[in-house]
């Protein structure tokens, strides 16, 4: 989470790199996802999970059925 906001603060002082200005927010964070399960295969033990609408909102996120559902078990 804290290096997608680092990467929109970039865009917003227009110092982020061209192909990132084509990319909107949730691609950015599949980009990322990408970026890391290539560079540590064996390591890279996270889930990816969007919650639609939710944006910066951790409420909205760690609160959904989804995001409860990844924090303290599926069910």
């Amino acid at each position: 989470m804290h290096v997608i906001h680092f990467i929109d603060t970039l865009l917003a002082a227009g110092r982020a790199p061209p192909r990132l200005h084509e990319l909107d927010e949730a691609q950015r964070g599949r980009a990322y996802t990408r970026y890391m399960r290539e560079r540590h295969p064996q390591s890279f033990a996270h889930d990816t999970v969007e919650i639609a609408g939710a944006g910066h909102d951790a409420d909205a996120m760690f609160g959904s059925p989804a995001g409860l559902a990844e924090l303290f078990g599926k069910t």
